[in-house]
Parts: C-alpha cells; sequence; structure tokens
C-alpha cells in the first residue's frame, strides 16, 4: 500500500462493517491538520466525469493543511449495497455523516463541508446536524430536485433512449432511482438556513446568476454568491474530453483557508484495507481488498468470495477515456461482485493518469500511449492466473453526446 500522507492519498474502506464505505484520505505530509474536509461528489455520470477535478481539488486543500476525505455514496462507486434502494437518499445523506465521523474520529475537530451538483444540495441537507461546522461550498449547486431529475432524465432519453432494461426504475446517465427515490428527489430543494454561523459559498454559472433562487440565497446572513466559467466543460463534456476548471479549484482552496481556523493539531487516521461488501445465500461473503499493482503502483480493487483458493479463474477489467475503475453505470463494481458470486476472483484497477492511480493534474489523459499499454500488462500479470483462466473485459467509452 501507499504511504499514510501520499500526495495521491491512502485510500480506505470506513463507517459501519455492515454497509462499507470507499473514500480516499488526504492528509499533510507531517500528520498536523487546521481542520477536516468532506468533499461530496456528484452522482452517476457527473461523478465520473469530475472524479479528476475532485482529486486536484483535495490534493490543493492537502497542501493547505487540511486532511480531506473523498468518498462514493453508498450504493454508489466502490462502496457497498446496491444502486436503486428506495432508501437511497437517505443513504447518501448517511454517507456524508459517515464521512464527518470517519475525519472527527482521527481527531480533526474543525469540518468543512464541499459539494458539488446533486452533491452540495445532500451536504446542504446535512449541514445543519453537523456540529463544528465552520465552512461550506456549494459548487454549480442543485436547487430543485424536481428540475435537475427533468433535466437529467431529457439527457437520458435524447442520447441513450428510452428505459428498456427496468421500467420500474428511474434511470439518469450512470445511475438508476427507484420509484420512490425519484418522488422523494422531486420534493427536494435548497434550503437557506444550513448553519447558524458557518460561512457559505455558493459557485454558480454566469447564465443562472439572475435566478430567482440564487437571490434569495445571497440575501441570506453569512452566504456569498460568485459566478465561475467552465462548468458545462467540467460537469457535461460534450465529449469524453473533460476540461477541470483550475482556476475555481483554487478559488475554493483560497476560500476556505480564509475562513477555517489556524491552530494545526494531530490526526490519527485508521485505514481498512479489506471489506465485506456482499452477503450472499448461504452466509457467503462477498470481499474487497485494496491494492496496489505492478511497479507503477496502479491502484486496484479484488474482489472474491472469502476464503476462496488462489486457483480461481480471474476477471480482469479495465475503461477508457475518463472513467475510472467503476466503468460506466458502475458495471465493473458490480460486475465484479457478481463474478465474485460465481466464484471467481476480479481485478479492477485504474490505469496511470486516471482515478487513484498517481498524482491528479489538470491535464487529460491519452487514452492510447505505452503507458497504458503496459498498465494493462501489469494488470493481467496481477491476477496471477494463465491465460486460458482469465477473462479480460473493456468498455467504450460512451459520451453524452454520442451515447
Amino acid at each position: 500500500m501507499s504511504d499514510v500522507y501520499s500526495p495521491t492519498g491512502r485510500p480506505t474502506w470506513f463507517g459501519p462493517e455492515s454497509a462499507p464505505l470507499f473514500g480516499v484520505v488526504h492528509s499533510p505530509a507531517a500528520g498536523h491538520v487546521r481542520g477536516g474536509i468532506v468533499i461530496c461528489p456528484p452522482l452517476g455520470k457527473e461523478h465520473i466525469d469530475t472524479y479528476g477535478g475532485l482529486k486536484l481539488l483535495a490534493q490543493e486543500l492537502s497542501a493547505a493543511g487540511f486532511v480531506v476525505l473523498r468518498f462514493d455514496y453508498l450504493g454508489t462507486g466502490d462502496s457497498a449495497r446496491d444502486q436503486g434502494a428506495d432508501s437511497a437518499l437517505d443513504d447518501y445523506r448517511s454517507s456524508i455523516e459517515q464521512a464527518v465521523r470517519y475525519l472527527r474520529d482521527g481527531g480533526a475537530a474543525d469540518i468543512a463541508l464541499v459539494g458539488l451538483r446533486m452533491g452540495a444540495l445532500l451536504a446542504a441537507s446535512v449541514a445543519p446536524a453537523v456540529s463544528g461546522l465552520r465552512s461550506i461550498v456549494l459548487w454549480d449547486p442543485v436547487l430543485d430536485g424536481r428540475r435537475y431529475l427533468r433535466q437529467q432524465r431529457v439527457l437520458y432519453k435524447t442520447t441513450v433512449g428510452d428505459d428498456v432494461v427496468d421500467v420500474e426504475s428511474e434511470a439518469i446517465i450512470g445511475l438508476a432511482f427507484s420509484k420512490a427515490t425519484a418522488d422523494q428527489l422531486r420534493v427536494m430543494k435548497m434550503p437557506t438556513a444550513v448553519s447558524d454561523s458557518a460561512p457559505v459559498l455558493v459557485l454558480s454559472r454566469p447564465e443562472l446568476m439572475d435566478d430567482e433562487r440564487l437571490t434569495n440565497l445571497a440575501a441570506q446572513p453569512n452566504w456569498q454568491v460568485r459566478s465561475v466559467d467552465g462548468q458545462a466543460e467540467f460537469v457535461e463534456p460534450a465529449s469524453f474530453v473533460v476540461d477541470i476548471p483550475q482556476e475555481t479549484i483554487a478559488l475554493i482552496a483560497s476560500w476556505i483557508d480564509a475562513n477555517m481556523p489556524r491552530p494545526m493539531y494531530r490526526f490519527h487516521p485508521q485505514f481498512r484495507s479489506r471489506a465485506v461488501v456482499a452477503e450472499l445465500s448461504g452466509g457467503r461473503q462477498v470481499v474487497e481488498v485494496i491494492d496496489e499493482i505492478g511497479p507503477n503502483r496502479l491502484f486496484g480493487i479484488r474482489t472474491a468470495l472469502a476464503g476462496a483458493g488462489a486457483d480461481a479463474p480471474a476477471l480482469l477489467t479495465h475503461t477508457t477515456a475518463a472513467q475510472h475503475r467503476i466503468g460506466p453505470g458502475r458495471i465493473w463494481t458490480e460486475t465484479a461482485r457478481e463474478a465474485a458470486g460465481l466464484g471467481m476472483a476480479a481485478l479492477r484497477f485504474d490505469r496511470r493518469g486516471t482515478g487513484d492511480t498517481g498524482v491528479a493534474t489538470a491535464e487529460f489523459p491519452r487514452i492510447y500511449s505505452a503507458e497504458s499499454k503496459q498498465d494493462v500488462v501489469d494488470a493481467v500479470e496481477a491476477t496471477g492466473v494463465s491465460a486460458d483462466r482469465l477473462i479480460a473485459s473493456a468498455t467504450r467509452w460512451v459520451s453524452s453526446a454520442s451515447a
């Protein structure tokens, strides 16, 4: 595993053992911090497209003296549970609370929340229950759940098509909501009171600055609303190339730096490399282990049944473009766990320049390169099985413009 204070962040499972969450901890090298910051990501394809940008933000904040936790909500990304549960919105809120608790347990007394898109609406709904909350950033926030779902559904139908797999769910690109969750989402609205004392920074698109809802937020005590450019290219790129808004990331880091306490104190993180992510019939457990692969320290997650032998056939998955190891619509996470139930060992990984392999930069990683080819070779070798016992699978990138 990587060092505790690696610039790339240290991955871990956290939260209840019955419902483990996946997260990555970014902490200053000296182990002394000014506070803890929880980054609440968007949902669906927006989560995949912005993954590198949120990692870059975490690196910037860590360099400024903060311990930062990036994480996946329950039922999304690498975290446990299936998507589409009726309790999804409550699970997402609980995930934020678990993330705050993880930082507190490590010694971070002062907390900031940064939410992007739907993550901003979720963060605002959780904020009143977070003690010691010192600052909140709502980045390109979803202000109205009904409008958000309508826009996402239109995008889905104009790019992917009508729902044909499960008529009992309502899909957006990269995620499926149950009917009950969709109904709950439709009544969600951005609150105007999230904290009695913590300052709130709202960063919105220029074309939305005249929106009455933003005007109402700007009128609240301790709220500041500012315009930022480049959100469409970041959150909903026209192709697989994502433009990370570096100026906005610098603005967020600078604002948090100015609105958090200065005293430093020791942070003692707890890391778990192994988690039971599913319980199958007969008491069988699906276990996932965080790993590093090959000489270039590729990030990987291994999935297998507890107690499975080393000679089990293996499934290797890898993705392209902006995708990290979960794949489009979380396909590789779910496939790995299903394969484990059939007695296979699965490995998903991030090639260099994507996901949690290496240091995040604003440059878009080359899709086809000598480095990415070597990463595949290293991943094949890491499975430890012969070619006749290996299944390799990949996906092509489907953009919102060409799906």
